[in-house]
């Protein structure tokens, strides 16, 4: 990765997290758009795509930084250095043998990348949610069910909670979308228990996939990163090559 001084200004020495799974790691990192330039993108050896020649700074920004991180992620799981594209919907289009995730949120971003078959990996971060962002998920991607058990604990703000359980099924998404091949909404996972101080558990309320049967719970991992909730998920599946 670059180490001139201009580079250090926009993304900070990338962060490992442990996953706990063979050939899977996370890498996270701050960074500053305000120390964005397109020149950057060749001090990083990443392509500029044409889909964001005329984009603002601050998407070219979250783009760099994530590919970046990416990059680092590569090398580390002994994967030769290679372009990730785009697809249609901004997803990332992963070569042969990797499944990944990236997210960014303000000046923030990160990766989960696996080499293991048959693994899929989803991975978010969001910022403890203002009062009219509160509403709006509290509307948008709480069931009734999530607000009951909500309401049965006490240890967890709702500010928080509902920060957790968006994030957690923005992750679920990402994560089940190159299986399912299709949008699902939010009302396609509840929350299953309390959260712990690390984990938090959705399960299925319908039936996405011939591998993804309704009532199926996935248990997903999280961290506080002070201001921000970093959520992610490694699924094992069985081979749905010919599903």
């Amino acid at each position: 990765m670059p180490s001139d001084g201009t580079v250090k200004k926009f993304l900070e020495v990338p962060q490992q997290i442990g996953t706990g799974a063979a050939q899977t790691l996370i890498l996270h990192a701050a960074f500053s758009p305000d120390g964005f330039s397109d020149a950057l993108f060749s001090a990083y050896n990443i392509a500029l795509p044409t889909s964001l020649s005329a984009a603002v700074d601050k998407r070219k920004s979250e783009y760099l930084a994530g590919r970046a991180l990416v990059a680092g992620g590569f090398t580390r799981l002994n994967i030769p250095p290679q372009t990730v594209l785009s697809g249609e919907k901004r997803n990332p289009i992963w070569p042969a043998g990797v499944q990944g995730s990236i997210t960014h949120s303000r000046e923030y971003c990160a990766c989960i990348l696996t080499t293991a078959p048959n693994r899929y990996v989803g991975i978010d971060v969001e910022w403890l949610l203002g009062d009219n962002a509160l509403r709006s998920v509290r509307h948008v991607a709480m069931s009734e069910h999530d607000i009951a058990v909500f309401t049965s604990q006490s240890a967890l703000t709702e500010q928080y909670f509902a920060t957790l359980l968006f994030s957690a099924k923005e992750t679920l998404y990402k994560a089940l979308f190159p299986i399912v091949k299709s949008f699902f909404g939010f009302d396609a996972a509840t929350i299953h228990a309390h959260p712990t101080e690390d984990q938090v558990q959705l399960r299925l309320t319908q039936t996405l996939h011939p591998t993804l049967k309704e009532g199926e719970v996935f248990n997903l991992q999280y961290q506080n990163l002070g201001g921000k909730i970093l959520t992610w998920l490694v699924h094992d599946a069985m081979d749905v090559s010919g599903a």
